[in-house]
């Protein structure tokens, strides 16, 4: 006699999610656990319920700054839960797991493992020619499976963005004190004095953010006239096909003008026809009538 297993779920599962004593894969969205009944008395029920493992394992990417001007940057890999699979790799600039863009690389030599399967930690070279830019690191695709054979998915936290600054920051210093001119010993001199205590005060201003000003107001003054251009661009082949329709229908217009006098022409002719036969016929009525009036007459 075979066993009887009879499993018991949440109320919040359908039995469809059950078949045959035997829960399908991917029926649920979280980790649960499903309790089995042994209705026969040679075989022993486990000690443990089963658990039902559906939740993928992912990473968290991290950067010891976001705001850099040096030229590395170390990368902190976190996944959830271990993958057995391959696991995280980073053998060469091209065969590795963190994927890179913008003016930077990974540097395969300074790689460790800090726990494996699931910390590593990546050396992330960023270029010294560029003065501003931004680099992004991502995690690859489908990269490896945890122990319930869940392949790995990338969520909002597997990417980092590190913005590179290394432009040079200038202070200009300045006062309202007004200049004044004065003669000492014959020789007129410019200076700068007053007595007035707010006059003083030392205005510090960073000439940094008036140049990425005036660089906001270029790129906004060379979109304004991209546009422009674009739209320009944009209005010539319309042009160019309302010219070719009036064209078109210039030509259907004269043509249709030069049969008009032939037209007029031949209806000129019919209508005369139409008349002679009308007046004929109008002549004949006349004739006819008065030779019957004066056939009467002569009686």
């Amino acid at each position: 006699m075979s066993p009887h297993i009879s499993i018991s779920c949440p109320p919040r599962f359908s039995q469809s999610c059950i078949n045959q004593g035997f829960v399908k894969r991917g029926c649920y969205g979280t980790k649960e656990t499903l309790h089995a009944k042994f209705n026969h008395s040679s075989i022993a029920p486990p000690s443990k319920p089963p658990d039902i493992d559906t939740i993928p394992p992912t990473t968290y990417v991290t950067a010891l700054t976001s705001f850099t001007s040096s030229l590395n940057v170390l990368v902190n890999i976190s996944f959830s839960e271990p993958c057995i699979s391959e696991g995280f790799r980073c053998k060469s600039v091209n065969a590795c797991n963190l994927l890179v863009y913008g003016a930077s690389q990974v540097i395969p030599s300074f790689f460790r493992i800090l726990k494996p399967n699931l910390m590593y930690s990546p050396l992330v070279s960023l270029s010294s020619i560029v003065q501003y830019s931004r680099a992004i690191l991502g995690m690859d695709k489908n990269l490896c499976t945890d122990t319930a054979g869940n392949s790995f998915t990338r969520m909002p936290n597997s990417s980092v963005y590190i913005h590179i600054d290394r432009r040079k920051v200038y202070i200009n210093i300045r006062t309202h004190v007004p200049d004044k001119l004065l003669q000492i010993k014959s020789e007129t001199r410019t200076v700068q004095a007053t007595n007035d205590h707010n006059k003083l005060k030392i205005d510090i201003g960073v000439l940094e953010d008036t140049r990425i000003h005036t660089l906001h107001g270029i790129l906004r003054v060379q979109s304004c006239f991209r546009g422009y251009q674009d739209r320009c661009h944009c209005k010539e082949p319309w042009r160019g096909i309302t010219s070719l329709q009036s064209f078109i229908r210039g030509g259907k217009s004269r043509k249709e003008f030069a049969t008009l006098p032939q037209r007029h022409k031949v209806v000129v002719i019919i209508q005369k026809h139409v008349k002679t036969i009308y007046q004929s016929k109008r002549m004949k009525d006349t004739i006819d009538a008065a030779l019957v009036i004066q056939s009467f007459v002569d009686g």
